[in-house]
């Protein structure tokens, strides 16, 4: 007899997961769609780039600009820094899609390319996927060989040709989130903490990435730093590269991991880590783990691909879906 294949639409439907929901959807709502295969078209995908710079500068959500900036080659940096960004928000969404299936019900959706379709608003923060999971078995390829294997590397190289952004960032990029989703996913869901660090290990660490004729491109995304700031910890982790982020001129300026941080003015460094203190302490005290961008602009707030908390899932409850 052969076993029902899961249902991504049940496993949602359990309420420790309820906030899965945002993130995806499996029928046409009438919402504007752009399809995986924007990543094998780099014309196609700058043109996306465009739109979401445009989104901010209507939003008001970056006092910077692509659209507004006043030379070629300023408007040429912003670009590269909003395809760093967007790469930031579409690691988080599909990761968290297919890690927390993963862990939970030892099964995954297809988010190979042409199975793949996504909604953005500015950025890519809801895909529309099948409904039906694929069992994996425990086994790691199965898991996220497609996205790993297939829909990241695409994404690389064709941000790296819409935008001239470097394939070192975006690879750092997709590792940094690699990180965090699974860092954040073991501190908010106990029940899964040495399962999800133990993917994460693997993922990151591994010489290969899942045979042994293909080398991890997500290995050696951090560095150490040492005597960073007071208020850093000692040594300081750091990545491997710059995500860009100065480009965009608000409050939280670099991201929680940035290598830059030691080569700053030392008020620069104290307003930094004082602005992370606080935030810190508001979010131990209230536990709104939604805060990595909330479908609008907390992303900004935290930019949180290094932190662990991760893309905006407060997954707190989720052990006890294993168990419904």
């Amino acid at each position: 007899m052969t076993a029902t294949a899961p249902d991504f639409g049940a496993l949602l439907a359990r309420p420790a997961l309820a906030e899965l929901r945002d993130y995806c959807t499996f029928e046409d709502d009438g919402r504007r769609t752009v399809p995986g295969a924007i990543l094998r078209d780099p014309d196609a995908l700058a043109a996306e780039l465009a739109r979401a710079a445009e989104r901010d500068r209507e939003a008001g959500e970056r006092s910077a600009c692509a659209a507004s900036a006043t030379t070629p080659a300023r408007r040429a940096a912003l670009m590269r820094a909003y395809a760093s960004e967007w790469s930031i928000y579409f690691a988080g969404t599909m990761l968290y899609l297919v890690a927390v299936p993963a862990l939970v019900a030892d099964a995954v959706p297809d988010l190979s390319l042409d199975a793949l379709a996504f909604a953005p608003d500015g950025y890519p923060k809801r895909a529309r996927i099948a409904r039906t999971l694929r069992p994996t078995h425990g086994s790691r390829a199965a898991r996220y060989g497609a996205l790993l294997g297939e829909t990241f590397p695409a994404a690389v190289d064709a941000l790296h040709r819409a935008s001239g952004l470097s394939r070192e960032i975006l690879w750092v990029n997709f590792a940094s989130r690699i990180d965090s989703v699974f860092l954040s996913l073991a501190e908010h869901v106990p029940a899964f903490a040495e399962a999800a660090l133990a993917e994460r290990d693997a993922l990151l660490d591994g010489a290969h990435l899942f045979d042994a004729h293909t080398a991890n491109p997500y290995r050696d995304a951090f560095r150490m730093q040492h005597d960073v700031h007071p208020l850093a910890p000692e040594p300081f982790r750091v990545r491997r590269n710059c995500c860009l982020r100065y480009a965009f001129d608000d409050h939280y300026k670099y991201c929680t991991t940035c290598p830059l941080l030691k080569k700053l003015p030392i008020a620069e460094r104290d307003a930094h880590f004082a602005r992370l203190a606080e935030y810190v302490d508001h979010h131990d005290h209230d536990h709104d783990h939604d805060h990595d961008h909330d479908h609008d602009h907390d992303h900004d707030h935290d930019h949180d691909h290094d932190h662990g908390h991760g893309h905006g899932h407060d997954h707190a409850d989720a052990g006890r879906a294993h168990g419904e």
